[in-house]
C-alpha cells in the first residue's frame, strides 16, 4: 500500500473535467452557433429585398392597372381617367425607385469593404439607367408622338428593372432576383406587340411576379427565424429548442 496522503481537492493531481468547458466545445453546438451566424447574415440581405420587393409589387400592378383601366379597350371592368391614371403611376414608379436607391445603398451597411461598395453601385445604378431611359423617352415623344412613348416608356423601364433583379442575382446569389429579372425582360420584349393600351395590361400581369418574389422571401427569413418587419431573430420555443 502507499502512504501517499490523497491529494485535497485543489492541491494539483489530475484536472477534473470542465463541465462548462466541455459544454462549449460541443460540436453540435459549435454547428449550431455558425448556423445561427449565417442565418443573421442572410437575414441582413434578405430583409431589404423583402421590402423591395413589395414595393414594387404595389407599384407595378397598381400603376400598369390603372394605366390599363384609362383607355378605350383596356380594363372592362372599370374606367379611370387618364390624368389621374398617368399622375399616379407617375408617383409610384418614381417612389420605387427612390426606395431601391435608398434600400440598395443600405444592404452593404455595417458590412466592411466588397459587400458595402457592390450595395452603392447597386443603389445608384437604379438612379443612373432611370435618367438615362427617361431622357431617351422623352426624346422620342417629341419627335415621334404619345404612341412611341406609350410603348417605349413601359418596356424601357422593365428593361432597366430587369436588368437590375439580373445585377442582384449576380451579385448576393438569389435565385428569385434570376427569376423576377427573367420574367421582367420577357414582358418588355412582348409587351409593345400588343398595343396601346394591351401593353399596359401585360405589364400588370407581369407585377404579379413581384408579390410572388415578395411571398417567398418572407417565407425564407419565416424559415429562418427572422421577423420579416424588423429583421430580428425569434427566439425559439420551448418545444422548438428541444
Amino acid at each position: 500500500m502507499s502512504n501517499t496522503p490523497p491529494r485535497p481537492p485543489g492541491s494539483g493531481g489530475p484536472a477534473r473535467p470542465d463541465p462548462d468547458g466541455d459544454h462549449a466545445l460541443d460540436p453540435q453546438r459549435m454547428l449550431a452557433l455558425i448556423d445561427a451566424q449565417q442565418h443573421a447574415v442572410d437575414g441582413l440581405h434578405l430583409r431589404p429585398v423583402a421590402w423591395l420587393y413589395s414595393i414594387w409589387a404595389v407599384a407595378w400592378f397598381v400603376g400598369y392597372l390603372l394605366l390599363w383601366s384609362a383607355y378605350d379597350g383596356g380594363n372592362p371592368w372599370f374606367r379611370v381617367s387618364t390624368v389621374a391614371a398617368g399622375w399616379t403611376f407617375g408617383v409610384l414608379i418614381g417612389s420605387s425607385i427612390l426606395a431601391s436607391i435608398l434600400i440598395g445603398t443600405r444592404m452593404g451597411r455595417g458590412v466592411r469593404g466588397l459587400s458595402s461598395f457592390q450595395g452603392g453601385i447597386y443603389g445608384w445604378s437604379w438612379a443612373g439607367l432611370s435618367t438615362a431611359v427617361g431622357v431617351l423617352g422623352s426624346v422620342l415623344a417629341e419627335k415621334g408622338g404619345w404612341e412611341v412613348s406609350a410603348l417605349y416608356f413601359p418596356s424601357a423601364y422593365a428593361v432597366v428593372a430587369g436588368a437590375m433583379y439580373l445585377f442582384g442575382a449576380a451579385l448576393w446569389h438569389y435565385r428569385s432576383q434570376l427569376v423576377l429579372g427573367t420574367v421582367l425582360l420577357a414582358a418588355a420584349a412582348i409587351a409593345p406587340f400588343a398595343g396601346v393600351p394591351g401593353t399596359y395590361g401585360v405589364m400588370a400581369i407581369a407585377g404579379i411576379a413581384f408579390g410572388v418574389a415578395a411571398l417567398v422571401t418572407i417565407a425564407r427569413l419565416r424559415r429562418n427565424g427572422r421577423d420579416p418587419a424588423r429583421g430580428e431573430l425569434r427566439r425559439p420555443r420551448e418545444s422548438e429548442e428541444r
